[in-house]
């Protein structure tokens, strides 16, 4: 099971170093697409970054986050509380998403740089399990990398990177995989279309928005 248990405490730091603030724009970029919801998934939040601004523009909303690491989610229950947000309707599991089943149906489904820390079956597994409860006009919002398919230039270095990033997150969270696995093909099986999407950092960040349409 990947856990960011160590390094928890400076991943925003590492994150800022490599990116700035290029992930979390990529997180919150399609906020305002979001409409009409009463209840969201959110999967690997992580430190509540994305969560606390989601909170702020949907207070009503009802949110169950699946985090494995501990020491993530005592930091977004933190941040929660410090930015006054109201966290009645905000429940945080701790669990490995691989053997977590879902036990509702939810208006928006979130994976912000979790799918790419998986391999190929297991993203088509996730995938699988997270449309199955997902309601049948639910929102996906994905962010992830994405190594380019234009420009020589662009692709070296985007692998370059990817390499990088998976060297020491094997070692600093376990994880296993050395390549990115692209989970648009699942997500497009399970019924969701790509409705908007954005691409920063010469293509390797990719934020995207799902719409699953009623049967």
């Amino acid at each position: 099971m990947v856990n960011f248990d160590r390094v928890a405490r400076i991943y925003r730091t590492l994150e800022t170093i490599a990116f700035g603030s290029a992930l979390q724009r990529a997180r919150i970029r399609w906020l305002g697409e979001v409409t009409g919801i009463k209840s969201a998934l959110i999967v690997g939040e992580g430190d509540g970054r994305f969560l606390k601004a989601l909170l702020e523009t949907r207070p009503d909303l009802e949110v169950d986050c699946i985090e494995a690491s501990g020491r993530m989610i005592e930091m977004a229950r933190q941040r929660l509380q410090e930015g006054g947000v109201d966290v009645a309707r905000v429940h945080l599991f701790q669990a490995d998403v691989l053997t977590w089943s879902p036990q509702r149906k939810y208006d928006l489904i979130v994976t912000h740089f979790v799918l790419d820390c998986f391999d190929q079956q297991q993203v088509e597994e996730l995938v699988d399990k997270l449309a199955s409860a997902a309601n049948p006009t639910a929102t996906w919002l994905l962010a992830e990398f994405r190594i380019p398919t234009r420009g020589a230039f662009r692709s070296r270095w985007a692998k370059a990177w990817i390499r990088v990033m998976y060297i020491f997150f094997r070692a600093a969270a376990g994880l296993r995989i050395s390549r990115l696995v692209d989970p648009s093909p699942y997500l497009r099986h399970t019924g969701f279309t790509l409705t908007n999407k954005e691409s920063t950092r010469f293509g390797m960040i990719r934020s995207e928005v799902w719409r699953k349409s009623a049967a």
